[in-house]
């Protein structure tokens, strides 16, 4: 697993994902494609904008897409960091 994530569950035998509603096993969980390799902690802890929301989808066994959304804006991206803070409409939390 990683770092802190509000949207991880831990339970006796398994992990779940809230963001990407997915449960897998806590060795699956360390993955890149699972909890090992989401960026979605780091982005969240150092939170650019108010407006920001993760979205995560685990399209098949053992791969996931994450990316985030801009809900003032209605754009996607894959790094808010770069993007949020040249931006007019950014509030920080």
């Amino acid at each position: 697993m990683t770092d802190y994530c509000p949207f991880q569950m831990l339970t006796a035998a398994e992990v779940c994902c809230k963001l990407g509603n997915a449960s897998f096993s806590p060795k699956d969980s360390t993955g890149k494609w699972a909890c090992g390799g989401c960026r979605v902690p780091r982005v969240m802890a150092n939170r650019p904008c108010v407006y920001i929301e993760p979205v995560k989808c685990f399209t098949l066994r053992g791969q996931s897409i994450t990316y985030f959304r801009c809900s003032i804006l209605g754009i996607v991206m894959d790094e808010p960091e770069t993007l949020c803070p040249l931006c007019a409409d950014c509030e920080p939390p």
